[in-house]
C-alpha cells in the first residue's frame, strides 16, 4: 500500500486565549465531579455559569461543579461558563460537554500545532 497525501483547508477562527472547552463522561443514574478552570491556561474567576438541560448542576465554588444526569438519560449534555480577570475586564466563555453513558472512553489524543497562514500543510497518513 502506498502512501497517500491529504491537503487540509484551515480557516481562522477567533479562539479563546485562557478558557478551554471541557469534557467529561458519567454513567447514568451517577454523578461526576469535576473543576472546568482546571484545563483553562491562566488563573481566572469564574463569574457565571449556564444550566445543563439533561441533568442538575451544582456549583461548589473555584470552578468545581458536581452534574448528575436525569433519571433515564443517556447522551451529550452541556453548559457554559465564563471567567474573567480582575472584575470583568477580560471575559471568555467555554463549553462543558457531559457524555452520559455506559461505555468507557477510548484513549483520546488531542494535537494541537501552528502553521503559517496560508501554507499547505501536507499530512501523511500511512
Amino acid at each position: 500500500m502506498g502512501c497517500r497525501e491529504y491537503y487540509i483547508t484551515v480557516y481562522e477562527k477567533a479562539i479563546n486565549v485562557q478558557a478551554r472547552d471541557d469534557k467529561f463522561y458519567v454513567r447514568p443514574a451517577l454523578s461526576v465531579s469535576f473543576n472546568v478552570l482546571d484545563n483553562d491556561l491562566l488563573d481566572f474567576e469564574l463569574t457565571s455559569h449556564t444550566n445543563p438541560g439533561k441533568g442538575t448542576l451544582l456549583n461548589s465554588g473555584n470552578g468545581s461543579f458536581t452534574y448528575s444526569p436525569f433519571p433515564g438519560y443517556r447522551g451529550v449534555d452541556k453548559f457554559t461558563y465564563t471567567s474573567c480577570f480582575e472584575d470583568t475586564v477580560y471575559c471568555e466563555t467555554a463549553t462543558v460537554f457531559i457524555h452520559v453513558t455506559d461505555l468507557e472512553p477510548e484513549n483520546v489524543f488531542t494535537y494541537q500545532f501552528q502553521t503559517t497562514k496560508i501554507f499547505p500543510l501536507p499530512l501523511i497518513i500511512l
